[in-house]
């Protein structure tokens, strides 16, 4: 709102003029669903009572017993965003490059980049292998043969 004054002095007629700061505050709201009983709930009765976001929009779970005591709360992660194999706690893939997999790596509990060949199948023996040699499954493994001769394929 613009204040107005006007002054009269003598002969002269004044009008000032103050302009009033409009100020808009914006706040974000929160919102949460409840949740309550229904049905059995077992002998514990544990059961979820509140599903909420935090302000990094992470979804919080709040669990309460049947009395009503909140006995835990976890954070699922960010409700927002992008999945990606790379935000997974179980995965490291650094230095990943084109034509790569991934393959589960026990020394570190993690899934990382690799590189397939012949040699990464268990059932390939690749002792003999030489120029134009072929695999042929021996009952146990397939077997690198660098000739054929007779047979039956």
């Amino acid at each position: 709102m613009t204040a107005y004054s006007v002054t009269v002095s003598n002969s002269n007629i004044g009008i000032g003029v103050t302009a009033t700061n409009h100020v808009v505050t914006i706040e974000n709201n929160d919102y949460a669903i409840a949740l309550s009983r229904t049905g059995g709930q077992g002998s514990k009765g544990d059961s979820i009572t509140d599903i909420s976001l935090n302000e990094s929009d992470d979804i919080i779970i709040t669990v309460s017993n049947s009395a009503g005591d909140v006995v835990g709360a976890y954070n699922l992660g960010p409700l927002g965003g992008v999945a990606s194999l790379d935000s997974l706690s179980d995965t490291n893939l650094a230095g990943i490059t084109d034509g790569q997999g991934i393959l589960y790596d026990s020394a570190t509990s993690k899934y990382i980049p690799h590189t397939f060949a012949i040699t990464s199948l268990a059932d390939v023996d690749n002792t003999a292998v030489t120029d134009g040699a072929v695999l042929i499954y021996d009952g146990v493994n397939y077997v690198a043969t660098p000739t054929i001769i007779g047979g039956t394929f």
